[in-house]
């Protein structure tokens, strides 16, 4: 509670459990001593750091925000833990801060089970055109123009706000603010472009019956890829096809061809950056590679 709080005596890292609570970020190097003081100085569980991250970060990302804590723990690359420096840290905020003393000198990496292997990426669902389709836009990919929806049937839009299911703790009123705002301005596109007035939609129970009552035989989600949203999707995969509407997942052409690279950091994806504009068509295709949250 001392470190969420910022109430721990270690100026450095007080600061910026502040300035994450109040402004819904932190510089990469903070997040990276952030999390390395939490694990090795203070002891806290990882798993607690990664929450405290996911519920007040604006950029939060179910994948990126475990496997960075996990890596400065020692645990995504094995036994190679990011341990945060005293000289380090007063050297890269100009004198600001300097907990010399206060923090691990040597830890040890944390010890845990083994990553899962790799696998391929899996397959997406079929999308039958001739049946009437509700299109459920998540927090995952609220891309509607990214989307082909018009060669589908729909006969409405939803919008499934899931932001509690982040954590059982409290979210932060930044990120709160955020995902309000962007569901907002996706309703005011949706409406612009399809004619629909998409619910917004807070529990799976409600979705069925929303989907039921536009006429729907399916329900259409861009593909989650990991995290709340696609936890829920799977966990309440009986319910949808035991009501006869199931929900087919569509992915994009874009993300097909660059996460098969996407096994070693960015760089080998930046490699390949060249050949997947030519893949995806000139102007064309650098707009969709380009595209917001890609």
């Amino acid at each position: 509670q001392a470190a969420i709080e910022g109430k721990t005596g270690i100026d450095a890292f007080d600061a910026w459990a502040h300035e994450l609570v109040e402004t819904g970020y932190l510089h990469n190097h903070a997040r990276m001593w952030f999390a390395s003081i939490w694990i090795f100085t203070l002891e806290l569980p990882w798993q607690l750091g990664a929450d405290f991250f996911y519920r007040h970060l604006l950029d939060g990302d179910a994948a990126s925000n475990t496997c960075s804590w996990r890596w400065v723990a020692g645990l995504h690359t094995r036994g190679k833990n990011y341990v945060a420096r005293a000289s380090n840290i007063e050297k890269y905020t100009l004198g600001r801060f300097n907990p010399r003393g206060q923090l691990a000198e040597n830890p040890a990496p944390l010890d845990g089970e083994e990553n899962p292997p790799r696998s391929m990426i899996p397959m997406t669902d079929p999308l039958p055109s001739d049946e009437p389709a509700l299109l459920v836009l998540h927090e995952d990919d609220l891309g509607l123009e990214a989307l082909p929806w018009k060669r589908w049937k729909l006969c409405g839009v939803a919008l499934l706000d899931r932001l509690e299911a982040r954590s059982p703790e409290t979210i932060g009123a930044q990120v709160r603010d955020f995902v309000t705002g962007a569901l907002a301005d996706t309703h005011q596109r949706v409406k612009a472009q399809t004619g629909y007035a998409a619910s917004v939609i807070t529990n799976y129970a409600a979705l069925i019956d929303h989907a039921k009552a536009c006429g729907a035989r399916q329900i259409i989600a861009p593909y989650a890829p990991v995290g709340p949203v696609r936890d829920e999707l799977t966990t309440h995969a009986r319910a949808f096809n035991d009501a006869q509407m199931p929900v087919r997942h569509y992915r994009h052409a874009y993300d097909d061809q660059i996460w098969p690279h996407a096994t070693a950091g960015f760089f080998k994806v930046k490699k390949q950056i060249p050949q997947l504009l030519k893949t995806f068509g000139g102007d064309r295709g650098r707009q969709q590679l380009e595209m917001p949250g890609l």
